[in-house]
């Protein structure tokens, strides 16, 4: 094993990668977006896109780390130019020229072995949280909620949501989603905070369609949260579409979701997991059950989201906006089930 000290260029932090010098360049671009996945700017590039240079001077010597490269680092003043890149299909341990990192290369001591430069993407920036201004509206709505969160309505409901989540522990099928369906203004959006007020689970609220005439105040709250669960609806149907043989096949199922490596459902999955307030695009499946072992490991609260308004299917539409319509509702409950997540759906008499 080699143990490697890198830093971006713009940033000048350095880090330090392990890895056996066995492997490629290639590999080590890997390691290094692993050793920054918190890294936003790293977040939306991949790892084969990032570039490395060897960090030696003319001399050919190890660049020293100390203030004065570190501020060149943050001002965007190394010029690569002069700097060898390392290419992918090289091995760590090369020993024909350039030499990189074998047994018979001394690495030396406060140096730093690697830069890397990520390459200038725009991110998009995917947000999530409440929307300010309406701390007052959610207070309200919480304050309510501490006097009915002891209801036996939702006593029963937060305990049926925990033996919910517990029970796809055991066998991994896929939850049954709960349903509220009543009329309007008979307490459904209120039942979102009576279960976070219990604080048996952890509650994610998403407005999920058009409320219409049944406008609430809190809903702009989450206006959003909204249009980015919307937007990435969507943009998942699309390329769930791209990899049907029909072009009118029902899309949302959990076998079907289950099959997408990436969508970007699942980064939105990710985020509100970790409690953040955005993201930066598509994640992996692989991603959504790292997140839930960590939350398992640390013993926190079972995951619940909270479909509200969710959309009724449609009446009087043409087939192709019915069709539509049904693989939206189907994704928006199914992209939760298939990871085992208890799904609440709230609507107003006639639910999908």
């Amino acid at each position: 094993m080699v143990k490697l000290f890198c830093t971006i260029i713009g940033d000048g932090s350095a880090f330090v990668v392990t890895i056996d010098e066995g492997q490629t360049v290639g590999d080590l671009k890997k390691k290094i977006k692993d050793e920054n996945e918190d890294d936003p700017t790293l977040d939306i590039v991949a790892a084969k896109n990032l570039q490395l240079f060897l960090a030696k001077t003319e001399e050919n010597s190890w660049l020293t780390y100390d203030q004065d490269l570190v501020n060149k680092l943050q001002q965007n003043r190394v010029d690569t130019s002069k700097l060898q890149e390392l290419w992918p299909t090289w091995k760590l341990n090369r020993e024909k020229d350039p030499p990189l990192f074998g047994p018979n290369v001394c690495l030396g001591e406060e140096v730093v072995h690697v830069l890397v430069v990520v390459p200038a993407v725009l991110p998009n920036v995917l947000l999530i949280g409440v929307n300010e201004g309406y701390t007052t509206t959610i207070s309200s709505y919480m304050e309510i909620a501490e006097r009915l969160k002891e209801n036996e309505e939702v006593r029963s409901l937060s305990n049926y949501l925990a033996s919910v989540v517990a029970k796809v522990k055991d066998d991994d099928e896929a939850p049954p989603f709960s349903v509220l369906e009543n009329s309007s203004g008979t307490g459904k959006t209120q039942m979102a905070f009576n279960l976070k007020a219990r604080g048996e689970c952890d509650v994610f609220y998403i407005v999920c369609g058009d409320p219409g005439d049944r406008e609430q105040p809190v809903y702009n709250a989450y206006a959003t949260r909204t249009g980015t669960f919307q937007e990435c609806v969507n943009q998942d149907l699309e390329a769930m579409q791209k990899r049907t043989l029909q072009e009118h096949v029902p899309l949302g199922s959990i076998g079907q979701i289950r099959s997408m490596q990436t969508l970007s459902l699942y980064g939105f999955i990710v985020a509100a997991l970790q409690g953040k307030d955005r993201f930066y695009g598509p994640k992996e499946r692989s991603h959504v059950f790292d997140e839930l072992r960590r939350r398992q490991e640390s013993r926190m609260k079972p995951f619940v989201f909270f479909l509200d308004e969710f959309p009724r299917t449609g009446k009087n539409l043409a087939d192709n906006a019915q069709q539509k319509l049904e693989n939206s509702l189907r994704m928006m409950r199914n992209v939760f089930r298939s990871f085992g997540l208890a799904v609440v759906l709230s609507s107003t008499n006639g639910t999908a």
